[in-house]
């Protein structure tokens, strides 16, 4: 019985020992863990801890849902989508057909289309490749020095809302291109407010 009692003693002992043991483990992975969050939170001014982190609220959620959708991001509807047709609404208007004379601007149909383009003409397509061009070049030194600036600190929102602001008010400018002849003021508003547009919805993101 003596033995038995003993032995049994012996076990709780080494039981206790185990459970601080571990306990001790757990312990120190875990400060190691925050040690480690905190030094990178340190290196790249990001924090890290997921339990710092504040909880997204139905508000705000329900905004990112409205914001997003009204920029025309899953449901492809939205003021972006009629500018490059008003811009090449009016660059059609200006045109003619080269193999027409005499010239006749606006009568372009199912044949070449051209514009007065410096001092001689452009096709109607080579015009709107340009423009994007253009749009496509700017946006990539865009994203190259301000890309990694989105995610740093405040700047991300700052920088989201500059540029719904702008892409909104050029969108919106399209409005005033009511005559053929303003198709290079619409070339204008058309890339800004496409490269506002692209970089806002890259910054949601």
């Amino acid at each position: 019985m003596e033995d038995s009692v003993g032995l049994s003693s012996q076990n709780d002992i080494i039981s206790k020992h185990v459970t601080a043991a571990t306990s001790d483990v757990e312990d120190t992975k875990a400060k190691q863990i925050k040690e480690n969050l905190q030094k990178y939170e340190q290196l790249f001014g990001a924090d890290e801890d997921a339990f710092d982190q504040p909880t997204t609220t139905k508000k705000e959620l329900w905004s990112y849902y409205l914001y997003y959708n009204s920029q025309q991001g899953d449901n492809g509807v939205g003021p972006g989508s009629y500018s490059q047709a008003l811009f090449q609404s009016a660059l059609n208007g200006d045109g003619w057909d080269p193999a027409i004379s005499p010239i006749a601007k606006g009568n372009c149909t199912t044949g070449g289309c051209v514009v007065a383009w410096g001092s001689g003409t452009k096709s109607v397509a080579s015009v709107v490749l340009i423009a994007n061009g253009i749009c496509f070049a700017v946006m990539t030194v865009m994203f190259v020095s301000l890309g990694s600036a989105a995610d740093y600190g405040n700047f991300g929102r700052w920088l989201l809302l500059v540029l719904t602001v702008i892409c909104w008010v050029f969108q919106y400018c399209m409005m005033s291109i009511r005559h053929a002849y303003q198709w290079p003021a619409g070339m204008v508003l058309y890339i800004i407010s496409y490269i506002a547009y692209v970089g806002l919805i890259g910054s949601i993101h």
